[in-house]
């Protein structure tokens, strides 16, 4: 079975991982927008792609895969993964097994401002949001939210354009900036009328965590995996520390049970110190934190593979070790071109 990987980016592990999955029995094609990424490089191919809303990009995305004889499909970005869905019947049509979520489901986890929403519906406390910078003032001048807040985008990804702020002119001076900025970017797109796509939240102070949430193709819960983050950078967690609380996992089955998600979602829960959890972020997608999983014993790219060709899980691939200690290198990676090939 040969794999495909789209929107791969620098997470060239994401290719070593499904490539030992693969043991020798298929290759990996990556795509991106972006060439000659860590990702691309360590890819058995790979391809530039248009940009997703070019309208080029579905018959890009057909065209590699009858090419490649590609039998799965992955993405890694969460801009691709709306696109995915509503294509998915097209691409499998052509024999590709796309591993994407249904579209309301990609929808609910790419809106933050229906977290309050969906952490009530599995008995979990929203954190207190504003959509609009009157509401955010008047709230603080009856001492519903209290400094220090944060403003991001209601449907941002990692922590792009996300922002601390400490005071009142601090609060107008960043909504202000940030609304203008966002609307120029790709995150805006997402939005139908461009309005209200800057949230304000109160700050919260605890521990967080990172858990990976497993369901199978079925949408039914397989296993969830819980990280202590250490260190984060640009939005993604840079070290984190596995642990075994059995709170954190029924918490992961609860938000499995909820969305019915396809294959692995990544989402970021805050502990307070009342030992209350709140959601912050949920990706219905490998994450950065993955590899933190998957160094403790995890291999949720075999789990996917051996379920695409209807064969039995290992069950080591379902469990982590506790207190596995993992940190983000850097390394070089090296490519060979060949003769007169421009890059």
């Amino acid at each position: 079975m040969n794999v495909l990987i789209t929107s791969i980016g620098r997470r060239n592990y994401m290719v070593e991982y499904f490539r030992e999955a693969l043991a020798g029995k298929g290759k990996i094609v990556a795509v991106n927008s972006t060439a000659n990424t860590p990702g691309m490089l360590a890819a058995d191919k790979s391809y530039v792609a248009p940009p997703i809303n070019s309208g080029k990009y579905l018959e890009f995305l057909i065209n590699v895969c009858k090419n490649e004889e590609i039998g799965l499909l992955v993405s890694l970005f969460d801009q691709d993964l709306l696109f995915l869905s509503e294509n998915k019947d097209i691409l499998e049509r052509i024999g590709v097994l796309v591993v994407v979520s249904a579209g309301d489901v990609i929808r609910l986890c790419f809106d933050k401002l229906t977290y309050n929403e969906f952490s009530s519906s599995i008995q979990l406390k929203p954190i207190k949001t504003m959509k609009s910078l009157e509401k955010a003032v008047e709230a603080i001048e009856c001492g519903e939210l209290k400094f220090p807040l944060i403003l991001k985008p209601r449907w941002g990804t990692g922590s792009i354009a996300t922002e601390v702020v400490d005071d009142f002119d601090e609060l107008a001076f960043m909504y202000k900036r940030l609304s203008r900025a966002l609307k120029k970017s790709y995150i805006s797109i997402a939005s139908s009328n461009g309005s209200n796509i800057i949230l304000i939240q109160q700050k919260l102070v605890g521990v967080e965590y990172g858990l990976d949430i497993v369901n199978n193709f079925n949408g039914d819960f397989v296993t969830c995996f819980a990280k202590r983050k250490i260190g984060m950078r640009s939005g993604e967690t840079d070290s984190a520390i596995t642990v075994s609380k059995n709170e954190l996992f029924e918490v992961g089955r609860k938000i499995s049970d909820k969305l019915r998600h396809i294959g692995l979602v990544d989402v970021d829960i805050m502990e307070t110190k009342d030992h209350e959890y709140y959601i912050l972020d949920i990706n219905p997608r490998f994450g950065g934190g993955y590899p933190f999983s998957h160094i403790a014993g995890a291999n949720i790219p075999a789990a996917i593979i051996n379920w695409a060709e209807g064969k039995d899980v290992n069950p080591e691939w379902l469990r982590i070790k506790p207190n596995i200690l993992g940190s983000k290198g850097l390394f070089i990676l090296q490519k060979e071109l060949a003769e007169g090939e421009n890059i």
